[in-house]
């Protein structure tokens, strides 16, 4: 974890650029990954529903969470990070949802 000092000599947590940025990277990477294992999984059980779609989620999923991810390295506020911070743990759980869903569909 870095602390840094500002000039009046308050203490500031900034634990995100390390710890945040490997966070989003392997999730974004999973994502990915999950993508793609998937759509051969869907061709190999030819699953006529959906063909090639899991790819292309995973795909704008991992463009998404690293664009993200380098909005919050600039760090532009706390706000806004709070924000980012929540709806990418909604993009997260819905994820997993459809994922175990689409393993049941199998």
């Amino acid at each position: 974890m870095h602390v840094w000092r500002k000039k009046n000599g308050k203490r500031r947590n900034r634990s995100f650029p390390i710890e945040g940025g490997f966070v989003y990277s392997s999730l974004s990477l999973s994502l990915f990954v999950y993508g793609f294992c998937n759509q051969g999984f869907v061709y190999q059980f030819s699953v006529q529903v959906v063909v090639g779609t899991e790819i292309i989620w995973g795909v704008i999923f991992s463009v998404a969470l690293f664009i993200l991810r380098t909005l919050m390295m600039q760090r532009i506020n706390n706000v806004i990070t709070s924000s980012f911070n929540v709806i990418v743990n909604k993009l997260w759980s819905t994820t997993r949802a459809l994922f175990f869903l689409s393993i049941k569909k199998l």
